[in-house]
């Protein structure tokens, strides 16, 4: 293989890796923005069950798939709760 051929070889395997590079970040950003989003959706959820449930101080709320926390109005935690099962 010639030099040129080499340095050209090189050149389209670093553009490539450039390129996988950037879809990585674009996946990760657009993972982040739908888990911001969800968690924006849970913390207002959470917002109105605490006020219809007249403001405790602390609050969990179990969901069939995770628990939340709140305190003072504020969605504090979510965690990964256990799918419930009856006898």
């Amino acid at each position: 293989m010639s030099d040129t051929a080499a340095r050209s070889r090189t050149a389209e395997q670093l553009q490539a890796r450039a390129r996988a590079d950037e879809q990585q970040w674009a996946r990760a950003r657009a993972v982040a923005a739908k888990r911001a989003t969800q968690l924006a959706q849970a913390a207002q959820r959470a917002r109105s069950l605490w006020e219809a449930r007249g403001r405790p101080t602390t609050m969990a709320i179990l969901r069939p798939d995770t628990v939340d926390l709140v305190a003072d109005g504020r969605l504090t935690g979510v965690s990964p709760g256990g799918r419930a099962t009856s006898r």
